[in-house]
């Protein structure tokens, strides 16, 4: 019977190193998923930080020198999907509602969600926009209106 016992006893102790180590490995998952977490809220907070520089440099508050540049890389990159969104809207035939911003047909004289009359005709705003555009002598890159500088090269228009 000692046999017995001894293989019982061993058996025992096995698993309890199993269990423990079992539970190790549940407590080790635990933990990575808690620092995974932590790093999540870190560059969400790193996002919020940069939210509130652009926000800054957008409303032409003094903003660090060292992040100037890569708001106005942000600013061309907005300014980019405002024109791809435009030709998207012309493929689709859309324009927005000038109250509401809901998506209308382009010939739609009222909005039908919130019933405001619409502007021009679109050809006659396009036309409008073509002529209301600036653009740099030096690097040739299309500016915002009422800008001081280009967003391009820099330089003081």
């Amino acid at each position: 019977m000692s046999f017995f016992d001894k293989l019982g006893k061993r058996v025992g102790e096995a698993a309890q190193v199993a269990a423990k180590k079992s539970s190790d490995l549940v407590e080790i998952t635990k933990l990575n998923m808690s620092i995974s977490t932590e790093e999540d809220k870190i560059e969400k907070t790193y996002a919020k930080i940069g939210k509130e520089i652009f926000a800054k440099f957008n409303s032409n508050d003094e903003v660090d020198p060292d992040v100037i540049e890569f708001c106005k890389e942000i600013k061309t990159y907005q300014d980019n999907i405002l024109n791809l969104k435009a030709k998207l809207m012309d493929l689709k035939n859309i324009k927005l509602c000038i109250k509401c911003e809901a998506e209308l047909d382009k010939d739609a004289l009222f909005c039908p969600k919130c019933g405001a009359k619409q502007e021009k005709q679109p050809d006659e705003a396009s036309q409008s926009q073509e002529k209301e555009r600036k653009f740099c002598s030096k690097c040739g890159a299309e500016v915002a209106e009422g800008a001081t500088f280009c967003q391009g090269c820099g330089s003081k228009l």
